[in-house]
């Protein structure tokens, strides 16, 4: 019980600092991330063309949810009238 009781008192006073660099690490990491992303939607952009082909190693990783996801946002890309979703918020008056 003394050890619980000296864990419990070591870690009271780090657990913010330890929260915070978790959370500092994340954002670091989600913006990277996004930087890349954008980089590449800039490049993809520049050459008029958006996406990228899968690689057939990429498709063979893919779940059957994930292949059926794949199915349906192609039929909503191909299709010449496309609908205006649910949760589309029109601006306000």
């Amino acid at each position: 019980m003394a050890i619980a009781r000296s864990e419990w008192r070591y870690t009271r006073g780090n657990v913010p600092l330890m929260c915070y660099q978790v959370h500092h690490e994340f954002i670091v990491f989600s913006l990277g991330l996004f930087q890349i992303y954008a980089d590449s939607l800039e490049q993809q952009l520049k050459q008029n063309q958006v996406g990228k082909n899968m690689s057939l190693g990429d498709i063979e990783n893919l779940s059957e949810e994930q292949i059926g996801q794949l199915y349906a946002l192609q039929q909503e890309a191909l299709d010449p009238n496309p609908k205006e979703p649910d949760n589309f918020h029109k601006p306000l008056k």
